[in-house]
């Protein structure tokens, strides 16, 4: 595999690929200049959202992975990893990128330029994801198929996973002040921009703050 330093974006020719690569760019110009007061800011913004995230994983391993594994991955349906379907916020990335070494974002970079397959995330490895901290959305989806194996047997399990829904959405359903929209913030003020920002640019994400009154 080529190194990242060798790969162009001129490469790519997927749309989604693009605005991926783009994202990572952005995110890394930002963090190769920024101050050490800049990033410890940023580390204590994401303070609990990284104990949620420890939480949701080590629920999802006990609870999910042996099932989602055997229905999904190990089949190659990879249903809840189809390409048009991972969504990567702004924040995502930032997450990812304060707890990951360089070479855990190379692996990221390098993924984009992997041959084209509509049939799975160009983020899906061999061993799975390879983000260290997964998207969001990613790592909170269960199947129906996997709902319906995983909570007959353990109707506690389903509770559980609800609650985890309820949590998730006060950091990324904007209906509040969320971090997710605040992270957006803490770049926009810097000149930071990105296509990812949705909290800021999508027009489904920005209904949702404006019929709640968050400016």
């Amino acid at each position: 595999m080529q190194q990242s330093v060798e790969l162009r974006r001129e490469d790519l020719k997927e749309e989604y690929n693009l605005e991926q690569f783009d994202a990572y760019m952005t995110v890394k110009a930002f963090f190769d200049k920024a101050s050490g007061d800049e990033v410890t800011a940023l580390k204590q913004m994401i303070s609990s959202y990284l104990d949620f995230r420890a939480e949701t994983s080590e629920f999802l391993t006990r609870s999910c992975a042996e099932v989602c594994g055997d229905i999904c991955f190990k089949t190659g349906l990879s249903d809840c990893c189809m390409h048009e379907g991972i969504i990567t916020f702004f924040a995502d990335w930032i997450v990812n990128w304060l707890v990951s070494s360089k070479e855990e974002t190379d692996v990221l970079l390098n993924a984009l330029y992997e041959p084209f397959r509509d049939d799975k995330c160009v983020y899906l490895g061999p061993l799975g994801c390879l983000w260290k901290i997964k998207p969001l959305n990613c790592e909170t989806f269960v199947c129906k198929q996997a709902r319906a194996d995983i909570f007959l047997k353990n109707p506690e399990a389903e509770q559980v996973y609800e609650d985890m829904l309820k949590k998730k959405k006060t950091f990324s359903f904007p209906d509040r002040p969320v971090l997710f929209d605040s992270i957006e913030k803490f770049f926009m003020d810097r000149g930071v921009d990105s296509e990812t920002m949705y909290f800021h640019k999508g027009a489904g994400l920005l209904l949702i703050k404006q019929k709640a009154g968050v400016v």
